[in-house]
């Protein structure tokens, strides 16, 4: 099972994982692909180094409030999920490696404003740059 699929969480618990006892939210997903619905796990970790991506799935992603994260949970909610192959101690089993909205990818807007102006004037053909003496040839990159 490889790709993009439409998910439902089905449970929602803070838990500690391996012997460091590292934080996590822990998501149970039914996964639907062509193949049939499948039972999954994904955890959101919660260590500084996690932090963005898991605050971006909680709030984009599923809604959360960013008050209580005892209180948090996304029971019921829809979703899209990416899944992979993954190997571990020699067995190769499916993972779930992206947890994005449901009907597209969590964190796409419009580019509109100053980033808009910005990337037009960086990448605005009008002005090409001038290529180097002598490197003018046929079939070259200028």
């Amino acid at each position: 099972m490889e790709g993009t699929f439409g998910a439902v969480v089905t449970d929602t618990k803070l838990v500690t994982v391996g012997d460091k006892a590292t934080p996590a939210i822990q998501l149970e997903l039914q996964v639907n692909s062509d193949e049939g619905t499948k039972k999954m796990y994904h955890n959101l970790w919660l260590t500084d180094g996690a932090w963005e991506y898991t605050n971006n799935t909680l709030t984009e992603v599923f809604g959360w409030d960013a008050i209580d994260i005892e209180k948090f949970s996304a029971n019921g909610r829809e979703c899209q999920v990416v899944v992979e192959p993954s190997e571990y101690d020699g067995k190769v089993r499916d993972k779930i490696k992206f947890i994005n909205k449901s009907g597209g990818m969590s964190g796409v807007k419009p580019l509109t404003g100053n980033k808009l102006e910005e990337v037009k004037r960086r990448f605005n053909m009008q002005n090409p740059p001038v290529p180097p003496s002598g490197e003018n040839e046929p079939g070259g990159l200028w």
